[in-house]
């Protein structure tokens, strides 16, 4: 990763700005259309891809990519983008009220699911940082983030992953669906209130500078559903959600000024971390991998047992292989194999396994595929009420991660649909239950 390091180290930071800009503005023109507001997690993967090309392109002027490859990764990007807009243009009629139906059902019964799900993230938490610390009150809170989830708590990490969006989603859309004015002093709005914040604070003493971001994505989604500016409500949520916003970039720059040993300046060591957004790039393209013959030899038929070797060595049928970006590291530099690597971004997947000429059908799907997730999965998940509220709470806060590490993304989803979905489920049976026995009880009695 020095290699990465030392390279965008030396970049003229002017030069950065300038292409960054133009490749920015060019995409959210392009992609416009599919984004519902500034928090949409769809924006902020525009943000990273920008970041992702503003490091090819400089390579390219560096002689460090032949033009051949850069050609071929901006049309799968390209491929992405336009998969997006015909699956968002194919069924954009209703969209929004299809989903406002949707939250309009059995939202009590999510709310005392959501109260439930919060009880064991506190818990969880609480024992973990007990034992293992604060990271963010560490000397190191780069490092601490990363071996705090060692020795026994790696379920937790998935719990502050997957819990959180879950918990602020569901409790901010209640609150939506539920009043007209919203009273602060009201006893359930204070325990709303109470839970949203404690989830809050859960997700930063984590330590890692991308913790707000499922939160944010659950706002975006409340945004969304309320829909018109003109509503006080929406107001106020809105100004609520640029402070966290705030507080959230002012988060980032004290994760950076507290990391000892850092010779960079601020500027340049933001420029470092956002250019990352594309370090997979550098060293695929810049020590030209898809030519060797460990990945030149993988095609479509590999692809499967790629995506689910997650779920074989989480069901224990087999150990955990390294990540594609560890490989990608590996390779290029030699560097030893291992947990730590580059995500591994989409258009690399597609260039591997469906090669040059047929990786942008594949991206077209993929982008087709992101939109069906984020919209027009409604339809179908109405049917299953409020635990189809959960599901696609789910599916809203972590379908970007389809295209920065697809990996991660089915991870996650195997840990929801086989550990955190049947707890939902669980929980939803025994508050049906408990919901028709008070309720036969109380018909006996009168």
């Amino acid at each position: 990763m020095d290699y990465f390091i030392e390279y965008v180290s030396s970049l003229n930071l002017p030069r950065i700005f300038v292409i960054f800009s133009l490749i920015f503005t060019l995409s959210l023109y392009l992609t416009k259309r599919i984004i519902i507001n500034i928090f949409d997690p769809f924006l902020i993967l525009i943000l990273f891809i920008s970041f992702s090309l503003t490091l090819t392109t400089i390579m390219l002027l560096d002689e460090m990519i032949n033009l051949n490859e850069y050609v071929f990764l901006l049309l799968s990007v390209l491929s992405f983008f336009l998969g997006s807009l015909f699956s968002y243009k194919k069924h954009k009629k209703n969209k929004r009220e299809s989903l406002l139906i949707f939250l309009r059902t059995n939202s009590r019964t999510g709310f005392y699911i959501s109260c439930i799900l919060w009880l064991i993230l506190i818990v969880s938490s609480f024992i973990m940082y007990s034992i293992k610390g604060i990271p963010i009150f560490s000397d190191d809170p780069s490092n601490a983030k990363v071996t705090l989830y060692q020795s026994g708590f790696g379920f937790v990490r998935y719990l502050h992953m997957i819990f959180p969006p879950l918990i602020v989603g569901q409790l901010i859309l209640y609150l939506i669906v539920q009043t007209e004015k919203f009273y602060f002093f009201k006893k359930i709005n204070l325990a709303i209130m109470l839970i949203l914040i404690s989830t809050f604070f859960i997700s930063i003493f984590g330590g890692s500078k991308g913790a707000l971001f499922y939160i944010l994505t659950a706002l975006s989604l409340a945004l969304f559903v309320i829909g018109t500016k003109n509503n006080k409500l929406y107001k106020k949520i809105y100004k609520s959600s640029i402070k966290l916003l705030f507080i959230a970039v002012i988060y980032v720059f004290s994760i950076l000024y507290l990391t000892p040993n850092s010779k960079e300046s601020l500027l340049v060591s933001l420029a470092i971390r956002f250019m990352a957004a594309g370090d997979a790039y550098y060293f695929y393209y810049g020590y030209n991998l898809s030519e060797i013959p460990q990945y030149s030899n993988l095609f479509i038929g590999d692809l499967f047992f790629y995506l689910i070797d997650p779920l074989l060595g989480m069901l224990g049928f087999k150990s955990h292989d390294y990540p594609l970006g560890s490989y990608v590291m590996h390779y290029a530099t030699g560097y030893p194999l291992g947990e730590f690597g580059p995500n591994a971004l989409l258009p690399i997947v597609a260039d591997i396994y469906f090669k040059k000429y047929f990786a942008w059908l594949f991206m077209f799907f993929m982008g087709y595929f992101f939109t069906f997730l984020r919209f027009n999965i409604v339809l179908l998940l109405m049917k299953f009420k409020d635990i189809g509220l959960f599901i696609y709470i789910f599916l809203w806060s972590t379908a970007s991660s389809l295209y920065s590490d697809i990996i991660l993304f089915t991870s996650v989803l195997y840990i929801f649909l086989f550990f955190v979905l049947p707890i939902i489920i669980i929980i939803r049976l025994l508050l049906t239950t408990g919901i028709k026995y008070a309720t036969t009880n109380n018909r006996c009695l009168q």
